[in-house]
């Protein structure tokens, strides 16, 4: 299936098939002889390289494998489990014991009479 535009060598840009001449002024068949000429760089011949990216590529990547990696090692870290407590025969302890109280001082009588409005 033929592609509906091709692409401007000289100006990057993506030209109607129907249009012979880019406006940089690059007729089609110059770009054909161009592409033609250029060694094909396998699966990644359109994708730019990783120090062209910019960081709001990066660092979203950078933080899923950090992500991905705390959670692969965690995921296999050892952990040490609750007991199990049997349910039939257990006796838990008892709560510990609590303090003696303190013996109470009388409260003093207020210095005036509450309510002092009334």
């Amino acid at each position: 299936m033929a592609s509906a535009t091709w692409a401007c060598p000289n100006c990057n840009r993506r030209v109607p098939s129907r249009v012979s001449t880019c406006h940089c002024g690059t007729t089609r068949e110059q770009a054909d002889v161009v592409a033609g000429a250029a060694p094909a760089a396998g699966w990644a011949a359109g994708a730019p390289a990783l120090g062209e990216l910019g960081w709001d590529v990066k660092g979203p990547a950078v933080g899923l494998v950090v992500v991905a990696l705390a959670g692969i090692a965690w995921l296999f870290s050892p952990h040490r489990p609750d007991p199990i407590h049997p349910v039939l025969g257990y006796t838990d302890s008892p709560p510990p014991a609590s303090p003696a109280p303190s013996p109470r001082r009388p409260v003093p009588p207020p210095l005036f009479k509450l309510p002092w409005w009334k």
